[in-house]
């Protein structure tokens, strides 16, 4: 199970990420087909939602969501040695993009969530605020910000998939470093039944089982892997 959990988890934030994919895309697609001008504005609200919330676990809008973030502890991580020019590149174009993101206020928009998630919270009605909020909405400017979201998201999947595939060779390696050790105790062991006095028939089936273990162990340290 231990073997098996760096895999998980490095594979959680790329189903998240494909999640918050579909759910904008499917908001988008809501908003376009809306037919009345209020559908519409509550559709807006959808994607801003998605939006908010998606963006805070990718990237974070201030220092304690980024210490959090999925591109902080998934993806820069992962590469902060990286020396390969193309990764390199991928880090930068898809940070810029967040960057920019980060920079637009109508993003981080907490009276639009609190009042979307919460008609009323504790002693306080939050429709009125739901209205004036919706009615300000401009359709251009949500659009334009959730399609930036969603060009990056394929990018961000993209360089996650490869953080999976580095991180699971990291492990691979790790797995053949431990059975060759182990092969090589193996070893030792036939070497010592060997040159014992034991029953030759006993000594043979003893070395059998050992060389099929030492054999499981050489094809396990063969495996490389593939998300």
């Amino acid at each position: 199970a231990s073997k098996i959990e760096p895999f998980i988890e490095s594979n959680y934030p790329f189903i998240h990420i494909l999640f918050i994919y579909l759910d904008l895309a499917s908001a988008i697609r809501a908003y376009l087909s809306s037919e009345f001008y209020f559908e519409k504005q509550l559709n807006l609200r959808r994607i801003n939602i998605v939006i908010y919330e998606g963006f805070k676990h990718i990237y974070g809008y201030d220092e304690d969501d980024k210490s959090l973030s999925f591109w902080k502890n998934y993806i820069l991580s992962t590469f902060e040695n990286s020396q390969e020019k193309h990764i390199i590149e991928s880090l930068n174009i898809i940070e810029n993009g967040l960057k920019e993101l980060s920079s637009d206020t109508s993003i981080n928009n907490t009276i639009l969530r609190e009042c979307t998630v919460h008609y009323r919270y504790k002693e306080r009605d939050n429709l009125l605020a739901l209205f004036n909020e919706l009615i300000k909405l401009n359709p251009i400017i949500e659009l334009n910000k959730s399609f930036k979201l969603l060009i990056l998201l394929p990018k961000l999947m993209e360089i996650i998939t490869k953080s999976v595939e580095l991180k699971g060779n990291i492990e691979i390696n790790k797995m053949k470093l431990s059975n060759q050790k182990n092969i090589e105790i193996i070893n030792n062991f036939i070497s010592m039944i060997e040159n014992s006095k034991t029953e030759p028939k006993t000594k043979k089936d003893v070395i059998n089982t050992l060389n099929k273990i030492k054999n499981l162990l050489a094809s396990d340290s063969t495996l490389s892997y593939r998300m």
